[in-house]
């Protein structure tokens, strides 16, 4: 999780203040009775959660100019939010090998909804070729998408898709 030190002191700029972090209430009140902070997270920053999708965190902010280091306790909530997950498949277009035109596209579906997700199709140069919940191939290549929560901004990893030209065509 981030560091949230400076929403514990508020406006305080004072170096002399230090945040230590818990994830157990008793270890962070033992060692505030003890006035030793070696038992606080080590780094923050690269915390993972033990439960989810919320965790209470304990925080302790403390003044080391004074001898007794005034130690004030708060409760810190997180909120673990997953990534949302694409499935495209991979799949077939059809080209009719006379024209060129397409005789059968074919739909990738991000396995996602349009109602909760923002999306970014590219192709396999990086342009952007769609952002609707499923994209149209109309020749091979592949086609990546990358999904975000419109609820959370939390955004998925790129999946791809890799389309391919097959047709049986049949004479007349």
């Amino acid at each position: 999780f981030p560091s949230h030190d400076s929403e514990i002191l508020g406006n305080s700029t004072n170096p002399d203040f230090v945040v230590y972090y818990y994830d157990n209430l008793a270890t962070a009140n033992a060692d505030m009775n003890a006035g030793d902070f070696s038992n606080a997270i080590g780094n923050p920053s690269v915390y993972t959660n033990s439960s989810s999708p919320q965790q209470t965190l304990y925080a302790v902010a403390v003044n080391t100019a004074t001898t007794s280091g005034c130690p004030q306790l708060t409760t810190l909530n997180i909120t673990i939010h997953t990534l949302p997950e694409t499935s495209p498949q991979d799949g077939t277009v059809c080209l009719d090998p006379n024209t060129g035109n397409v005789v059968t596209p074919y739909i990738i579906d991000s396995g996602l909804s349009s109602a909760t997700h923002s999306f970014v199709w590219t192709d396999s140069t990086g342009n952007v070729v769609g952002n609707a919940s499923t994209y149209t191939a109309t020749q091979a290549g592949v086609y990546t998408v990358v999904a975000t929560s419109l609820t959370t901004n939390c955004v998925s990893e790129p999946q791809s898709a890799i389309v391919i030209e097959k047709c049986i065509v049949t004479g007349k």
